[in-house]
């Protein structure tokens, strides 16, 4: 029982950590990381037609 309590109390500071740090992140964190990965995903779209033009010419 008490090996359980220990466990479920590091989860629950565990996850006040996160929190923490969710919190620490403000709107621009998050606008950045959007304007990355739609960024990443054109990046994705045009490999894919590379790859996809390299396969027909071969």
């Amino acid at each position: 029982l008490d090996t359980q309590l220990n466990v479920t109390e590091n989860e629950c500071q565990n996850y006040k950590c996160c929190l923490d740090i969710l919190e620490q992140m403000n709107e621009d964190d998050s606008e950045q990381l959007q304007r990355e990965l739609k960024e990443l995903a054109l990046e994705e779209k045009r490999l894919i037609q590379e790859l996809e033009d390299v396969k027909k010419t071969a």
